[in-house]
């Protein structure tokens, strides 16, 4: 990863671990909470929302690698159980599978879309504050567990 490469001086051996780290705490963030007694929807928004809006804008933002590490792990984490989860009740609430469509078209949108935000805010912003500016996408999600009923 360039940020840890030229803004943190990783080697790119422990700079090319970063995606591991955080595809690692993904699956780690799902297993966990499949382990668990069922988790609110709710509940998933927060963590989701503010686990992963500061998890990535630690990344951005540390100073260290160890630290922008860290931030990979925890947005992992943190948004790892969010999807299964919305695709299992977007299942569930419509069986004619126009809710599973719109949360794959908008979550793999926001997969193509994210690096592409990065790279045009880095120029203007840097690239550590437009890493960590990805962090202010999570705020919807802590807004809709404020809304969500349950």
């Amino acid at each position: 990863m360039l940020l840890l490469e030229d803004h943190r001086g990783a080697t790119p051996l422990v700079s090319s671990a970063a995606p591991a780290v955080y595809m690692g705490a993904l699956t780690a963030g799902r297993l966990i909470v499949q382990a668990l007694p069922r988790i609110p929807l709710k509940v998933m928004y927060l963590v989701a929302g503010v686990g992963g809006g500061a998890g990535i804008a630690l990344a951005g933002l540390g100073g260290t690698v160890l630290i922008s590490m860290v931030g990979f792990a925890v947005t992992g984490l943190a948004l790892g159980p969010l999807v299964p989860a919305l695709l299992s009740r977007s299942a569930a609430d419509d069986p004619s599978g126009t809710l599973v469509w719109g949360v794959s078209t908008i979550s793999y949108t926001g997969f193509v879309v994210s690096p592409l935000l990065v790279a045009g805010l880095s120029g203007w912003l840097g690239l550590p504050v437009a890493l960590a500016a990805l962090g202010l996408l999570g705020l919807p999600l802590v807004a809709r567990f404020a809304v969500e009923r349950s």
